[in-house]
């Protein structure tokens, strides 16, 4: 069972314990990244991430890889616009080693110049091999200029950052004011006793207000907005995204209505366009949270010729979805988002994960039983009166990016207006 408490220092700790799996999982999510800094320190955050391998603690890079490999797993971090996180899983005979090293994350020390160097080139050289990108087509929607800063930086900006940056960005985000600690799996009740303990020992931090991102426009959306761009391909991409008050509309309703409109073959958007009209090899989806602010991001890449025929389908599909969900339908998506969450509390790793990033990151508590609870009270008509206020235009942000030599922009324009 899923337990949450704010330790005496401000970190946060969340614990689910399956004694019948043979693992367990510690992760440790920390909320900064690029979205935390500006174009002279983009990067930093990844950079910081990075440094942790490079030394943790008093553990340099070769002691601790050997600490993790002896033990059969190893460290993941990762750095997004959002948040860091570490995590590590291994077989439940080796909790106490594994915890460990997770501990030490939380531990007050520096980096050297010349270790900060000797990282800085390693990113350097991730960049130069896996690219680089930014994000802004999530700029556009948000309005956030964040989102056109790379997250691993740029060559110019790394060059800038020293020691002391590093240092400082260390100390006012990596620490348990702005940490949440999450254990899951298979672990007695005494070892995380013991592991609390060891926690509250770190040093306490004030509570770092949350970034929140919110659109000026949502929910309020105008067509002056959509955007239209012109490609010099033969085939166009459509996006279309809807803005989701995560207040508003629950985590589980919301599942349930992309699931059966759009997320999968099976869903009515997908089936249609893909299985029946074979204009788009794939309907893509995805629900994106920002906190109590989200979105609903339907895309499909279609050749030029057909492409007008899409958008007319996908505001007929959309139409008769509106008109209320069909008990098939509903039969064939409330699994996913109730009963079937279930499964997460067999996988250790990926219930660390959802815990980490809904109830920490975003701050939208998820529970497993609850979520599952929900498979004997979601109506038809809840379903409906969500998805009226889900697929309204003033929520519609659009981007189609198509050639103009094939396809008439007004044309495009008036399928999105009328």
């Amino acid at each position: 069972m899923k337990n949450t408490e704010q330790l005496n220092n401000s970190l946060r700790f969340i614990s689910d314990l399956n004694p019948s799996v043979s693992t367990v999982c510690f992760g440790l999510y920390f909320r900064v990244g690029s979205v935390n800094e500006n174009e002279n320190n983009c990067g930093i955050s990844h950079l910081t991430e990075h440094m942790f391998f490079r030394r943790l603690n008093h553990m340099k890079n070769k002691e601790l890889y050997y600490r993790m490999e002896s033990i059969g797993g190893a460290i993941r971090g990762c750095t997004t616009r959002l948040y860091v996180f570490f995590e590590l899983t291994v077989l439940s005979e080796y909790a106490r080693a594994a915890f460990d090293l997770m501990n030490q994350f939380l531990c007050r020390f520096s980096w050297t110049e010349e270790e900060v160097d000797a990282e800085r080139q390693i990113v350097l050289n991730e960049m130069a091999v896996v690219g680089n990108s930014t994000d802004a087509l999530n700029a556009a929607l948000t309005g956030d200029p964040s989102f056109l800063l790379s997250v691993k930086g740029t060559p110019d900006s790394l060059y800038e950052i020293t020691a002391a940056d590093v240092n400082a960005w260390k100390n006012r985000y990596f620490n348990c004011g702005n940490g949440c600690f999450i254990v899951t799996g298979n672990i007695g009740d005494a070892d995380l006793s013991d592991m609390k303990r060891m926690l509250q020992a770190h040093e306490a931090a004030p509570v770092l207000p949350r970034v929140e991102i919110m659109p000026p426009t949502a929910f309020h959306r105008s067509a002056e907005e959509y955007l239209f761009c012109d490609g010099d391909k033969n085939f166009a991409d459509v996006y279309i995204f809807f803005d989701l008050d995560l207040r508003e509309i629950d985590w589980v309703t919301a599942m349930i209505i992309f699931d059966a409109f759009c997320n999968g073959d099976g869903s009515k958007l997908s089936f249609a366009m893909k299985e029946e009209q074979g204009i788009v090899y794939a309907v893509n989806s995805e629900i994106r949270e920002y906190g109590s602010y989200g979105s609903l991001m339907i895309s499909w890449c279609v050749l030029d010729e057909d492409l007008i025929e899409s958008i007319e389908l996908f505001f007929a599909l959309l139409g008769e979805f509106k008109e209320g969900i069909s008990a098939e339908e509903l039969a064939s998506s409330i699994l996913f988002s109730t009963s079937n969450m279930k499964k997460y509390r067999d996988i250790p790793k990926e219930l660390n994960g959802m815990y980490g990033y809904y109830d920490y990151i975003v701050d939208i508590p998820v529970s497993v039983e609850e979520s599952a609870a929900m498979r004997d009270t979601v109506t038809a008509r809840g379903i409906n009166e969500a998805a009226a206020k889900i697929f309204d235009r003033k929520n519609m942000f659009v981007e189609v990016d198509f050639n103009r030599e094939h396809v008439d922009v007004e044309t495009v324009r008036k399928l999105f207006v009328q």
